[in-house]
């Protein structure tokens, strides 16, 4: 591409190490400038004939056709962010600005006019953001603001199908001695080996977070509560055996509190807190257990909390 087609690009560009790119009536590339090899992966002229559509990932095509269909309704410069298959058939995030160019007689396109940028650290920055906002810093697992959204989604799923949706509340016993003997250095691979077994145990569908402290929250759509509760002595077992923390074997069993609902209304807070109550009773009847909330544990709750008040 010449200087004086490239100036041709100049509201069109970012940057002059853009690929600066033309494309026919039909969506097909007339010309392509060679600063899109290190882009693309292809030559100028490998590219020239073919649709660019055929390169957008297919879940960013109907992006690129709406801002098609804008920029023929309005006449400005489209600005989209835009996944492309590379010649070596990964894909680069690429900010895609064009424009139509019309035909004054006629009246219909001629050509588009565009120029690709790569963007690809910021949206991998974005995404890492993302991530953090979503997930526990230690394990990589759900953190509690992704748990309630699963959560909340899992309970509205119960008005198209029947069926429960459960929730398992993980404390570790005695947890404060391994931090306080052996250092938060050794906690923190405990949760994380915690965390991985968990993941092991899990279906894909499940949702698996850390709470907070040394609690974690399972959430799981079932069909049965047996087999919620089949899951819990999984977790269990599991978690009797030591972790591997350097030379050291540590022991870390875990206490469970399950509580279940069928209606969609239920609400996530309470169903968490009544699956906190059957933890605390799971603690108090010797730890390395599960128990199963219900109603005359939420009588002696209720009773208790009254005493000490």
């Amino acid at each position: 591409m010449s200087d004086r087609a490239a100036g041709r690009f100049a509201d069109l560009l970012f940057s002059p190490a853009n690929a600066l790119a033309v494309t026919d009536d039909a969506g097909a590339f007339t010309s392509i400038s060679p600063t899109s090899m290190p882009l693309l992966g292809y030559a100028p002229e490998e590219l020239i004939g073919r649709p660019m559509t055929g390169l957008i990932h297919r879940d960013d095509r109907t992006i690129a056709g709406t801002a098609r269909r804008r920029m023929a309704r309005t006449g400005e410069i489209e600005n989209v962010s835009l996944r492309f298959r590379r010649k070596d058939g990964t894909y680069a995030w690429l900010e895609c600005r064009s424009r139509l160019v019309i035909n004054a007689t006629t009246g219909v396109v001629d050509q588009t006019q565009l120029a690709l940028h790569d963007i690809g650290d910021r949206v991998e920055a974005q995404h890492e953001m993302e991530r953090n906002a979503l997930t526990d810093t230690v394990t990589g697992l759900a953190n509690r603001t992704l748990l309630i959204d699963r959560l909340n989604q899992a309970l509205k799923r119960l008005k198209r199908n029947a069926g429960l949706v459960g929730v398992l509340m993980l404390d570790l016993d005695h947890f404060k001695v391994i931090n306080d003997t052996l250092g938060h250095h050794a906690g923190d691979a405990v949760l994380i080996s915690t965390a991985q077994r968990l993941l092991s145990i899990a279906r894909p569908d499940d949702t698996i977070a850390r709470f907070g402290g040394d609690e974690f929250v399972v959430v799981q759509s079932l069909a049965t509560f047996a087999d919620l509760s089949a899951c819990a002595d999984r977790i269990v077992t599991a978690l009797r055996e030591p972790h591997r923390v350097g030379d050291q074997e540590v022991v870390a069993t875990v206490s469970i509190g399950v509580a279940a609902t069928s209606r969609p209304d239920h609400l996530p807070d309470d169903l968490l807190r009544e699956a906190d109550l059957a933890m605390y009773r799971a603690k108090d009847r010797g730890r390395d257990r599960h128990e199963v909330y219900g109603e005359a544990l939420q009588a002696r709750a209720t009773q208790r909390f009254e005493t000490e008040r």
